[in-house]
C-alpha cells in the first residue's frame, strides 16, 4: 500500500516530535542528522502503519 504525503507527513511529524523530546542528546542528535534524508525520501512510502 502506498500512503499519501499527508498521512506520512502527519506520522513522521509525530514520531519526530516524540524522539525530539527524548531526554538522551544522541537521539535528538540523530533526529537532526537524518530530517534531511527523510526529507529528500518522502515522496512515497510502502507502509501501512504509523
Amino acid at each position: 500500500m502506498v500512503i499519501g504525503i499527508g498521512l506520512l507527513s502527519q506520522c513522521l511529524v509525530s514520531a519526530i516530535v516524540e524522539l525530539a523530546e527524548d531526554r538522551h542528546w544522541r537521539v535528538r542528535l540523530a533526529i537532526i542528522e537524518y530530517i534531511p534524508l527523510l526529507a529528500s525520501k518522502g515522496h512515497t512510502i510502502h507502509d501501512t502503519n504509523c
